[in-house]
Protein backbone atom coordinates (compact mmCIF):
# COMPACT_ATOMS: atom_id res chain seq x y z
CA UNK A 1 0.00 0.00 0.00
CA UNK A 2 1.31 3.56 -0.81
CA UNK A 3 2.06 6.05 1.65
CA UNK A 4 -0.60 8.38 -0.22
CA UNK A 5 -3.18 5.85 -0.21
CA UNK A 6 -2.43 5.21 3.57
CA UNK A 7 -3.04 8.60 4.30
CA UNK A 8 -6.20 8.65 2.73
CA UNK A 9 -7.00 5.73 3.94
CA UNK A 10 -6.97 7.34 7.93
CA UNK A 11 -9.23 10.09 6.47
CA UNK A 12 -11.98 8.21 5.35
CA UNK A 13 -15.23 9.64 6.31
CA UNK A 14 -17.43 7.40 9.14
CA UNK A 15 -20.94 7.85 8.62
CA UNK A 16 -22.03 5.84 11.99
CA UNK A 17 -19.64 8.58 14.44
CA UNK A 18 -21.43 11.42 12.48
CA UNK A 19 -24.59 10.28 13.05
CA UNK A 20 -23.96 9.68 16.31
CA UNK A 21 -22.46 12.86 17.26
CA UNK A 22 -24.84 14.74 15.46
CA UNK A 23 -27.24 13.22 16.77
CA UNK A 24 -26.15 14.06 19.88
CA UNK A 25 -25.23 17.97 19.30
CA UNK A 26 -28.75 17.96 17.80
CA UNK A 27 -30.47 17.01 21.35
CA UNK A 28 -28.16 19.35 23.07
CA UNK A 29 -29.13 22.37 20.53
CA UNK A 30 -32.62 20.97 20.96
CA UNK A 31 -32.90 21.25 24.89
CA UNK A 32 -31.54 24.27 24.94
CA UNK A 33 -34.40 25.92 22.71
CA UNK A 34 -36.65 24.09 24.15
CA UNK A 35 -35.77 25.40 27.75
CA UNK A 36 -35.42 29.28 26.44
CA UNK A 37 -39.16 28.42 24.85
CA UNK A 38 -39.11 30.61 21.82
CA UNK A 39 -37.02 29.23 18.95
CA UNK A 40 -36.89 32.82 17.46
CA UNK A 41 -36.36 34.56 20.34
CA UNK A 42 -32.92 32.16 21.43
CA UNK A 43 -31.65 32.84 17.84
CA UNK A 44 -32.32 36.98 18.32
CA UNK A 45 -28.74 36.83 20.21
CA UNK A 46 -25.82 36.32 18.51
CA UNK A 47 -24.19 34.88 21.27
CA UNK A 48 -26.54 32.33 21.64
CA UNK A 49 -27.64 31.53 18.23
CA UNK A 50 -23.19 31.03 18.07
CA UNK A 51 -23.08 28.23 20.69
CA UNK A 52 -26.24 26.57 18.13
CA UNK A 53 -24.15 27.09 15.00
CA UNK A 54 -20.71 25.62 17.28
CA UNK A 55 -22.49 22.92 18.16
CA UNK A 56 -23.54 21.67 15.13
CA UNK A 57 -20.61 22.02 13.13
CA UNK A 58 -18.47 19.82 15.08
CA UNK A 59 -19.52 16.35 13.99
CA UNK A 60 -18.84 17.23 10.35
CA UNK A 61 -15.41 18.10 11.86
CA UNK A 62 -14.89 14.83 13.82
CA UNK A 63 -16.10 12.54 12.05
CA UNK A 64 -13.04 12.50 10.15
CA UNK A 65 -11.10 11.43 13.22
CA UNK A 66 -9.80 7.82 13.87
CA UNK A 67 -10.93 8.03 17.46
CA UNK A 68 -13.66 5.71 18.73
CA UNK A 69 -14.76 7.81 22.01
CA UNK A 70 -15.60 5.34 23.56
CA UNK A 71 -13.39 2.77 23.58
CA UNK A 72 -12.07 1.06 26.67
CA UNK A 73 -8.59 -0.26 25.57
CA UNK A 74 -6.82 -2.99 27.02
CA UNK A 75 -6.63 -2.12 30.49
CA UNK A 76 -9.34 0.91 30.96
CA UNK A 77 -9.45 1.80 35.18
CA UNK A 78 -12.68 -0.12 36.83
CA UNK A 79 -15.42 1.25 37.85
CA UNK A 80 -15.26 4.56 36.04
CA UNK A 81 -18.57 4.22 33.60
CA UNK A 82 -20.55 5.26 36.67
CA UNK A 83 -18.88 8.60 36.89
CA UNK A 84 -18.66 9.30 33.32
CA UNK A 85 -22.54 8.28 33.45
CA UNK A 86 -23.20 10.92 36.13
CA UNK A 87 -21.24 13.19 34.45
CA UNK A 88 -22.95 13.15 31.18
CA UNK A 89 -26.51 13.66 32.79
CA UNK A 90 -25.04 16.62 34.81
CA UNK A 91 -24.43 18.13 30.92
CA UNK A 92 -27.50 17.41 29.73
CA UNK A 93 -29.34 19.19 32.52
CA UNK A 94 -26.96 21.63 32.21
CA UNK A 95 -28.08 22.44 28.56
CA UNK A 96 -31.60 22.87 30.03
CA UNK A 97 -31.40 24.56 33.02
CA UNK A 98 -28.94 27.35 32.15
CA UNK A 99 -30.80 28.26 29.31
CA UNK A 100 -34.06 28.35 31.46
CA UNK A 101 -32.74 30.05 34.40
CA UNK A 102 -31.29 33.12 31.27
CA UNK A 103 -34.74 33.35 30.35
CA UNK A 104 -36.55 33.40 33.47
CA UNK A 105 -33.97 35.95 35.00
CA UNK A 106 -33.04 33.17 37.88
CA UNK A 107 -29.20 33.08 39.28
CA UNK A 108 -28.02 35.69 36.63
CA UNK A 109 -25.66 38.31 36.23
CA UNK A 110 -26.72 41.90 34.40
CA UNK A 111 -27.49 41.98 31.36
CA UNK A 112 -24.37 42.09 29.29
CA UNK A 113 -23.11 41.70 25.44
CA UNK A 114 -19.56 42.09 26.47
CA UNK A 115 -20.48 39.28 28.87
CA UNK A 116 -22.02 37.20 26.49
CA UNK A 117 -20.07 37.82 23.51
CA UNK A 118 -16.66 36.65 25.91
CA UNK A 119 -18.25 33.94 26.65
CA UNK A 120 -19.08 32.96 23.09
CA UNK A 121 -15.67 33.72 22.29
CA UNK A 122 -14.43 31.06 24.98
CA UNK A 123 -16.93 28.83 23.94
CA UNK A 124 -15.56 28.33 20.46
CA UNK A 125 -11.80 28.40 21.69
CA UNK A 126 -12.79 25.52 23.91
CA UNK A 127 -14.69 23.84 21.61
CA UNK A 128 -11.82 24.01 18.69
CA UNK A 129 -9.28 22.82 21.30
CA UNK A 130 -10.86 19.91 22.48
CA UNK A 131 -11.79 18.77 18.84
CA UNK A 132 -7.62 19.46 18.37
CA UNK A 133 -6.61 17.43 20.95
CA UNK A 134 -9.48 14.83 20.25
CA UNK A 135 -8.49 14.89 16.08
CA UNK A 136 -4.45 14.87 16.89
CA UNK A 137 -4.63 11.99 19.43
CA UNK A 138 -6.70 9.52 16.77
CA UNK A 139 -7.78 5.75 18.28
CA UNK A 140 -5.66 6.73 21.57
CA UNK A 141 -8.74 9.23 22.52
CA UNK A 142 -11.16 7.28 24.51
CA UNK A 143 -13.39 9.07 26.92
CA UNK A 144 -12.32 6.10 29.17
CA UNK A 145 -8.50 6.28 31.15
CA UNK A 146 -7.53 3.20 29.45
CA UNK A 147 -4.20 2.12 27.70
CA UNK A 148 -5.06 1.52 24.32
CA UNK A 149 -3.28 -1.46 22.09
CA UNK A 150 -0.28 -0.10 20.60
CA UNK A 151 -0.41 2.81 22.74
CA UNK A 152 2.03 5.33 22.75
CA UNK A 153 2.92 8.97 24.80
CA UNK A 154 2.05 11.58 22.75
CA UNK A 155 4.29 14.64 23.55
CA UNK A 156 4.39 16.66 20.46
CA UNK A 157 2.17 19.23 18.79
CA UNK A 158 -0.52 20.89 21.29
CA UNK A 159 0.78 18.59 23.80
CA UNK A 160 4.27 20.36 23.66
CA UNK A 161 2.25 23.33 25.40
CA UNK A 162 -0.07 21.16 28.05
CA UNK A 163 -0.14 18.14 29.37
CA UNK A 164 -3.98 18.17 28.89
CA UNK A 165 -5.14 20.35 26.17
CA UNK A 166 -8.95 17.98 25.98
CA UNK A 167 -9.58 19.46 29.79
CA UNK A 168 -8.34 23.05 28.97
CA UNK A 169 -10.77 22.88 25.75
CA UNK A 170 -13.91 21.35 27.89
CA UNK A 171 -13.12 23.55 31.29
CA UNK A 172 -12.63 26.88 28.56
CA UNK A 173 -16.24 25.68 26.58
CA UNK A 174 -17.80 24.83 29.77
CA UNK A 175 -16.75 28.44 31.26
CA UNK A 176 -17.41 30.06 27.86
CA UNK A 177 -20.95 28.73 28.01
CA UNK A 178 -21.86 30.04 31.35
CA UNK A 179 -21.12 32.95 30.45
CA UNK A 180 -23.11 33.33 27.10
CA UNK A 181 -26.33 32.17 29.50
CA UNK A 182 -24.82 34.88 32.03
CA UNK A 183 -25.22 32.22 34.50
CA UNK A 184 -24.14 31.81 38.12
CA UNK A 185 -25.72 28.44 38.27
CA UNK A 186 -23.20 27.55 35.36
CA UNK A 187 -20.04 29.07 37.36
CA UNK A 188 -21.26 27.11 40.43
CA UNK A 189 -21.26 23.93 38.06
CA UNK A 190 -18.04 25.18 36.14
CA UNK A 191 -16.40 24.79 39.54
CA UNK A 192 -17.53 21.15 40.10
CA UNK A 193 -16.42 19.94 36.60
CA UNK A 194 -12.91 21.60 37.56
CA UNK A 195 -12.85 19.44 40.85
CA UNK A 196 -13.87 16.67 38.89
CA UNK A 197 -11.06 16.84 35.93
CA UNK A 198 -8.31 17.73 38.80
CA UNK A 199 -8.55 14.55 40.42
CA UNK A 200 -9.37 12.60 37.67
CA UNK A 201 -6.16 14.05 35.84
CA UNK A 202 -4.31 12.89 38.62
CA UNK A 203 -5.42 9.30 38.14
CA UNK A 204 -4.42 9.57 34.27
CA UNK A 205 -1.06 10.80 35.06
CA UNK A 206 -0.66 7.91 37.51
CA UNK A 207 -1.74 5.60 34.91
CA UNK A 208 0.67 7.11 32.10
CA UNK A 209 3.57 7.15 34.60
CA UNK A 210 3.26 3.71 35.31
CA UNK A 211 2.73 2.48 31.71
CA UNK A 212 5.43 4.85 30.26
CA UNK A 213 7.79 5.65 33.20
CA UNK A 214 11.09 7.09 32.18
CA UNK A 215 9.33 8.40 28.95
CA UNK A 216 6.87 10.31 31.08
CA UNK A 217 9.54 11.65 33.36
CA UNK A 218 10.97 13.32 30.07
CA UNK A 219 7.64 14.68 29.61
CA UNK A 220 6.87 15.99 32.77
CA UNK A 221 10.25 18.08 32.94
CA UNK A 222 9.76 19.31 29.10
CA UNK A 223 6.01 20.01 29.86
CA UNK A 224 5.15 21.45 32.98
CA UNK A 225 1.96 22.80 32.52
CA UNK A 226 -0.84 20.36 32.85
CA UNK A 227 -3.58 22.68 31.84
CA UNK A 228 -2.92 26.24 31.11
CA UNK A 229 1.01 27.45 30.49
CA UNK A 230 2.07 29.66 33.13
CA UNK A 231 -0.52 29.28 35.59
CA UNK A 232 -1.23 25.45 35.82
Amino acid sequence: MSKRFRILSVKLLSPRRFIRDFFLSAVEAGMMLLAWGDVRGFLSHGARAGTIIALLVVPFITCWSESDKASRGLRPVSGQWRTLLLLEIGFFVSYWLVPYFDRQEILVFAESDALRYTGLVMFIAGVALRVWAFIYLGRLFSVFLTIQEGHRLVTDNIYRYVRHPSYTGLLLRSLGWALVFRSLFGLVAWLALLAFILKRMRHEEGMLESEFTTEWEEYGRSTRWRLVPGIY
